[in-house]
């Protein structure tokens, strides 16, 4: 496992060496990792990817699944992170989600395995762990500018898999999103940056301007 550069998401200092070790089984507690993912730091990250501000639930944590919701003037996304305690169980449980929530396409580039629902959510296994990025309950166009929510649920899945590092925290700032990762249909979504190097995807076919 080759660690990803951590976020500003964890609280833990900076670690100057790459470090190869076995994933952490799911525990009684959620995982540093996981809590990463309703944090300041990350609300922020998102915040300036899709150009809208959030407010945030209280997170849960419910049979190893780790959640909060993103709520918006029109509409909301929920992010969770499920703890698996072995390959085998994280195999399965990110199969079983491509079973309930069925599978539009596979995405490129996200951690050990990702793909796109049939509602435009995002689910994506890392390690032990598998996030699940709904963006169901978002308009069919959402941020600023307008982006496809499909386009903003890989975006956010990005910029979630920047604030992980294995697990265990590591004090360096999230990085943006990759400019390797794959938004659906790319020959009409490209990628918007701002001059601060935010960034996600916009439809051409919209009149998005880059």
């Amino acid at each position: 496992m080759t660690a990803l550069l951590a976020a500003g998401c964890a609280s833990g200092a900076a670690s100057t060496t790459s470090t190869t070790r076995a994933p952490l089984p799911a525990g009684r507690y959620p995982s540093e990792i996981s809590k990463m993912v309703c944090r300041p730091e990350a609300r922020q990250d998102i915040a300036e990817v899709l150009g809208v501000k959030a407010t945030v639930s209280d997170p849960s944590w419910v049979d190893h699944l780790y959640s909060c919701r993103y709520s918006y003037p029109t509409g909301s996304m929920e992010l969770s992170v499920k703890e698996l305690s072995s390959w085998s169980q994280t195999t399965a449980y990110f199969e079983s989600l491509a079973s309930q929530m069925g599978k539009a396409r596979s995405l490129q580039n996200l951690g050990q395995g990702a793909f796109q629902t049939t509602n435009g959510s995002g689910v994506v296994s890392k390690d032990w762990k598998v996030l699940l990025v709904d963006t169901a309950m978002l308009p069919a166009q959402f941020g600023v500018p307008p982006t496809p929510s499909e386009a903003v649920a890989v975006t956010v899945a990005d910029v979630i898999l920047g604030c992980w590092a294995g697990d265990w925290p590591r004090g360096a700032p999230c990085p943006r999103p990759s400019s390797t990762t794959t938004a659906p249909t790319t020959s009409t979504w490209r990628r918007r940056t701002s001059g601060t190097g935010s960034s996600s995807w916009i439809n051409s076919r919209a009149g998005g301007r880059g």
